[in-house]
């Protein structure tokens, strides 16, 4: 004989069954979704140039792509305002 109880119980088999095969197909998802997305992150491309200066550069202040400011030791300074195609350096007096 079929009892209420019965058909109510598997409903809550089910819907167990299901939440424990939804959570972790959702991680699954979300996991390769983090991945794809990382493989769109890209490195920046570091290029070696002249500062104009043998002194230790320490700090690098960019305003903008185009004009960048570095301070280095002993009052040293140098600025590109083309985009770092060309470095002017100086010296802080005093």
């Amino acid at each position: 004989m079929l009892l209420a109880s019965d058909f109510f119980g598997g409903i809550t088999m089910l819907k167990r069954s299901f939440i424990t095969l939804l959570i972790p197909a959702f991680s699954c998802g979300m996991l390769v979704a983090q991945e794809l997305s990382l493989t769109h992150l890209r490195q920046p491309t570091v290029t070696p140039q002249n500062s104009g200066t043998i002194n230790g550069l320490i700090a690098v202040w960019p305003v903008n792509p185009q004009v960048v400011w570095a301070s280095g030791r002993n009052g040293t300074f140098t600025r590109t305002t083309d985009g770092g195609e060309t470095w002017s350096a100086g010296v802080v007096p005093g």
